[in-house]
């Protein structure tokens, strides 16, 4: 069996139930939906991740952060969400898509973020953060 994309039920649970691995569709042959091209969803403003990026180079640019849950990075941005205070991947994939449009909406001039753990829903986090970032890459 083959998952197209990683979605709101983990992998995981899906090979428990039916005792069997899944493959992750590497098919870039006839794509059939949006959510499958190398780059879906992307805020108008670019982003990027915050390992990849010198935020030294941003010192006088407005620049917002989506982060984990706690904010370790020497870096006075404009504006911060936090996927998830409590470390929840739950709570995590229900505020990406919420927090990259107020992000969208707050006038910067970057948006980073920070990678997620791939277990679980963090797949699904991970692959959505790759394709809007790819939109810039």
């Amino acid at each position: 069996m083959i998952v197209l994309r990683p979605g709101g039920l983990p992998v995981e649970d899906i090979e428990s139930v039916i005792n069997e691995k899944l493959l992750l569709n590497k098919n870039t042959g006839n794509i059939n939906s949006p959510g499958l091209l190398k780059s879906h969803y992307a805020p108008n403003i670019p982003i990027k991740f915050i390992n990849e990026v010198n935020l030294e180079n941003y010192h006088d640019k407005k620049v917002g952060a989506l982060l984990w849950n706690s904010n370790n990075h020497n870096f006075n941005f404009t504006e911060v969400k936090y996927l998830s205070s409590e470390g929840d991947l739950r709570e995590a994939a229900a505020n990406l898509f919420v927090y990259l449009h107020e992000l969208e909406n707050e006038n910067l001039d970057l948006i980073v973020c920070e990678k997620i753990n791939e277990t679980g829903l963090g797949k699904a986090i991970m692959d959505r953060l790759q394709k809007a970032v790819n939109k810039y890459s």
